[in-house]
């Protein structure tokens, strides 16, 4: 643990054990303003806080109003003797006032360059409100789609998911400051929460908040990677996740807690519930009451309890029971105090907050400015390398002078920014709004509002979703017949060329507490491109959502296909610069895309089996497959098409000098564990400059324990001038090969390896080598 200083020690000294469980205690804004109505019935009587702990309080969640924090820390610091300011948390997960793309859509970019400079802009903004922590990124693992709040994650593999959440925090951490602002802000960047430790992706069936099964070894393997990629970039702070790891609740889970993330993963920042986790102890069944609830978090080392008031309820009691000591108290109040003081707040508790001017001027000046340019540059650019053209045909690019007809329930709205978005959607360039401005007069000839992929008619919702995007087809009560809808759209689009359809999920509906049984279009969604299917036009389809869906039945029916995630607020502009040509698609899928429910959970980098199904055996039953489904997913891991492509020739492996007296893989640098240099040659035979995201793989054929058919350990995005060619390296070190065995040790073999370089997951040039180290 970093050694306190002499002024943390000092507060240490003088506080009382009710001031630090105090400090360890997160609540909301609405416990701190009073309301005539519900102030003395509500959320202090909820949790069981009295009025005078209030000044005790050390930390808030979710206050986005600079006229609110600035209020709270003055009335904190009038009543709080040791003068410790408040430290202000929040939810910034993609975007504050400019909403960049989902961070699934992100992780597409395969562009860890591009989410650091949206993460650090994200920050700059957040900063003038006056908040110092982000509770992102989210770094959990997902190979289930059913899960709502994968559209958080960086999807279904390990190292991507490693490489993106390092450089999400590399750019929280940056921010971004004007120099006037740099002179008031010597620190304009965020503290980052990484989340959520851990396994919280692999939730059983994708249902939120499920139970977790999972070895430690596929711990080990897998689901730590995120995690260890935002602590190499200096994550100050961890959340607990709310699901259980063999069977205790990771609130409460001191072998993960303190074994895992303390020891072995070497984290010595603040470690904070998500909400209400303490409470949700007895729940789980692993707590009968409060007092035992608080004992186990504070036991396995959680440091602030977020949302539920279990520390400053129990905390007291349990030191007079020697149940808990001073000094464990004394080692959480530490690190929070050392992380205010590392935040500058002792020193300037306001930082960041604007002072005489209202929230509404705070909010407008995001959008002017330096700042605001290239926030809006920024976020065009994420879109823009987010987007995955699935298929392409005659229609895309849409040929100049296209007559363009527009219809489907994305079509026109600006609810495209996806869950988690801080704006309300007023500065969101709409598909309609894009193609306006980026086609000619006249171009955009129809847009459809009528035939917009919901029910006129309203169907039947299901229980806790919107009308008009009911998933339960035994529920739907269509009123418009096939023949009466393909009427009304052959006398809408009789003067286009090409139609649009804009489908895909209410952005309402994904997120956390978002799970779903079924992927499908809703029913009238699905009558929508049946009907547009027979207009005998080339049919385009822009799918906006925040996962997979199953989209079998629209790339059956289309001409072309785009994955457009939920984009953000210039997404519409971003998808009319795709489509036109002006740009080409560089996005890649950071997660399988699966053919049927029955799949999931599906990943590229499973286990070999051993009846391993191969194509090319014919109908052998008695192998690892479906009789109903194919194994291979409709779309896989890193599949993405551009207009012009580079191709991949002339794959060469060169073996290299290693040190082989380094005994510990994680102290060892590139240099020093160099084996394998890879080479491939990309080539760009169009008269046009193309992008390509070089993705390599590899396979340890023998280990101690079963190895995964591909494991992605590097990729590369380059752009080739029209014409030319380029030598692509790669070097692979000793810990790139190195797996963990079933004593959860570290280890390298000898042997053979696949060594497989390409543009997918699923198509790639592959050469074998045998290594010896």
């Amino acid at each position: 643990m970093k050694t306190p200083t002499i002024r943390v020690r000092k507060l240490l000294a003088a506080m009382s054990p009710r001031e630090k469980l105090g400090q360890m205690t997160q609540l909301s804004p609405e416990f701190f303003i009073p309301h005539p109505e519900t102030h003395s019935t509500g959320p202090l009587q909820s949790l069981g806080i009295q009025a005078e702990d209030l000044p005790r309080i050390g930390s808030v969640l979710n206050a986005f109003r600079p006229s609110v924090l600035r209020e709270l820390q003055v009335r904190h610091l009038e009543e709080d003797p040791h003068q410790i300011p408040l430290l202000f948390m929040a939810d910034v997960i993609h975007g504050a006032r400019t909403v960049y793309p989902i961070p699934l859509a992100l992780a597409s970019s395969f562009n860890p360059q591009l989410l650091a400079k949206a993460s650090a802009l994200a920050a700059g903004e957040t900063r003038q409100l006056g908040i110092r922590v982000t509770f992102a990124p989210m770094a959990d693992l997902v190979r289930d789609p059913r899960w709502g709040r994968v559209m958080e994650s960086s999807g279904e593999d390990p190292y991507l998911n490693r490489v993106m959440s390092r450089a999400s925090v590399q750019g929280f951490h940056q921010g971004w400051a004007s120099k006037e602002q740099a002179l008031r802000l010597p620190r304009p960047g965020l503290a980052s929460c990484v989340k959520h430790f851990a396994a919280y992706g692999a939730a059983e069936a994708g249902r939120e908040y499920n139970t977790v099964e999972l070895s430690r070894l596929t711990l080990q393997q897998a689901y730590l990677e995120g995690y260890r990629g935002a602590l190499e970039a200096g994550a100050e702070l961890v959340m607990t996740a709310f699901n259980t790891f063999e069977q205790v609740p990771c609130t409460g889970n001191a072998y993960l807690m303190r074994q895992v993330l303390r020891e072995q993963l070497g984290f010595d920042g603040v470690l904070i519930t998500d909400y209400a986790a303490v409470a949700e102890l007895i729940h789980h069944g692993v707590a009968a009451d409060g007092r035992e609830a608080a004992r186990l978090a504070l036991d396995a080392g959680v440091d602030i309890e977020m949302m539920s008031a279990n520390f400053i309820n129990y905390g007291e009691g349990l030191l007079e029971q020697g149940a808990l000591s001073l000094a464990r108290l004394d080692e959480s109040v530490a690190r929070i105090l050392t992380l205010k003081e590392d935040l500058g707040l002792f020193d300037d508790p306001w930082s960041g907050i604007p002072e005489a001017v209202s929230d509404q001027q705070v909010f407008a000046g995001f959008n002017q400015g330096e700042r605001g340019k290239s926030s809006r540059a920024t976020a065009l650019e994420a879109a823009a390398g987010s987007m995955v053209l699935l298929q392409k045909g005659r229609a895309l690019p849409l040929p100049p002078q296209t007559r363009l007809g527009l219809a489907g329930p994305f079509a026109s709205t600006p609810d495209i920014l996806g869950g988690w978005s801080l704006s309300a959607g007023a500065d969101t360039v709409t598909v309609a709004d894009g193609l306006r401005q980026e086609m000619a007069a006249g171009q955009l000839a129809a847009l459809s509002l009528g035939l917009d992929g919901m029910d006129p008619d309203q169907p039947l919702a299901g229980p806790g979703l919107t009308a008009g995007f009911a998933q339960t087809p035994t529920i739907y009560a269509a009123r418009v017949t096939d023949a009466q809808l393909l009427t009304q759209a052959q006398a809408c689009f009789a003067d286009c060329d090409i139609v649009l359809l804009t489908l895909g999920e209410r952005q309402e509906l994904t997120g956390e507490g978002s799970s779903k049984t079924d992927l499908n279009l809703t029913p009238y969604q699905l009558q929508l491109l049946r009907v547009l299917g027979q207009l005998g036009k080339p049919l385009v389809a822009v799918v906006f959502s925040g996962r997979p869906l199953l989209l079998q039945t629209v790339a059956q029916t289309c001409d072309s296909l785009v994955q457009a995630w939920f984009p953000g607020c210039q997404g519409g502009l971003a998808l009319a610069q795709l489509l036109t040509g002006q740009r080409d698609f560089s996005g890649r899928l950071p997660i399988s895309f699966p053919l049927a429910v029955g799949q999931l959970p599906l990943y590229y980098n499973q286990l070999n089996t051993g009846r391993p199904y191969e194509p090319d055996q014919g109908e052998t039953r008695f192998v690892s497959r479906y009789l109903d489904q194919g194994n291979d997913p409709l779309y896989p891991f890193g599949f993405g098409l551009s207009y012009y492509r580079p191709e991949l020739h002339d794959l060469r492996l060169e073996r290299m000098s290693a040190a082989r007296d380094l005994k510990d893989l994680a102290q060892q640098t590139p240099a020093d564990t160099a084996c394998l240099k890879v080479t491939v040659n990309v080539l760009n035979p169009h008269q046009r400059a193309a992008t390509e995201t070089v993705q390599l793989y590899i396979r340890d054929l023998v280990a101690r324990v079963s190895r995964p058919v591909r494991e992605l350990k590097r990729f590369t995005q380059l752009t080739i001038p029209a014409g030319s060619q380029q030598m692509l390296s790669f070097i692979l070190t000793r810990a790139d090969l190195a797996y963990y065995d079933s004593n959860l040790q570290q280890r390298v073999d000898d042997g053979e390896f696949d060594i497989m370089v390409g543009t997918s997951s699923a198509d790639h040039l592959s050469q074998r080598i045998h290594l010896t180290f």
